[in-house]
């Protein structure tokens, strides 16, 4: 077991929500005395259950603060894709406040373009731009939301490649920016020193290397946002400042 959840924590280093579930699973082993092979599968299962139920129920408290935090006919900036942050956009339009997203493309797998779709097919109003045009529409936001793949000890966000270069566009502007994440996201380790990891992932997402030759593409999938930057995190507790 030990091993396996060895391999499994380091498929995503900047997923701190797989690790953090991971130390669930063990406590609970622990907890449950498990020593056989047909008790531990079984308890584990029964504790997979648990967990899921339990996700679910934080993304519905995590939608409702969200919507509370969404003023009625805002215009909101999105970046990349989150199923907790669609979740409180989903929810706002349910309550009446008829939103209008702005969604970024988000390179260089798109991402964003699943949101729009969504949104768009939840009956909400969505406008679909390029990365590089936020400073171009940031006039007409009145709330920024993303999502999160990890939270530091210092309140640091790590999120989607080029979340760190919008968020300093609201402070700018006198607009809030709110993560909805879930508290699993917490990365513990960043306590004790450990900085979270930034994954690379595949050149050739960014471009075909066969037509540049000579050139040198780095695909960073994360980059970290400073705290002061944030509003607050949306999570099961509420808004939480950084």
């Amino acid at each position: 077991l030990l091993v396996a959840a060895d391999a499994l924590g380091k498929a995503r280093p900047t997923e701190p929500m797989l690790q953090n579930s991971l130390r669930f699973f063990f406590a609970e082993f622990e907890r449950r005395k498990l020593r056989k092979v047909d008790e531990a599968r079984a308890g584990i299962l029964t504790d997979e259950r648990l967990l899921l139920e339990k996700f679910d129920r934080n993304a519905e408290r995590i939608a409702e603060y969200g919507a509370k935090e969404i003023p009625d006919r805002a215009t909101i900036l999105i970046h990349c894709h989150s199923s907790t942050l669609i979740g409180a956009l989903k929810r706002a339009l349910e309550l009446g406040k008829q939103p209008k997203v702005i969604c970024t493309e988000t390179r260089p797998r798109f991402q964003g373009r699943i949101s729009a779709k969504e949104l768009a097919d939840a009956g909400m109003d969505v406008t679909l731009i390029v990365d590089s045009a936020v400073k171009s529409v940031m006039g007409k936001v009145d709330l920024v939301l993303v999502g999160a793949d990890s939270i530091t000890s210092t309140g640091d966000l790590i999120n989607k490649i080029g979340t760190a270069g919008i968020a300093t566009m609201p402070k700018e502007s006198d607009v809030r920016l709110f993560s909805c994440a879930e508290l699993y996201k917490f990365d513990p380790l960043t306590m004790f020193g450990r900085m979270t990891e930034i994954e690379q992932r595949d050149p050739s997402q960014g471009a075909d290397q066969q037509g540049l030759k000579g050139v040198k593409i780095i695909n960073y999938a994360f980059d970290r946002t400073d705290a002061k930057y944030i509003t607050g995190y949306l999570n099961a507790r509420g808004a939480l400042s950084p």
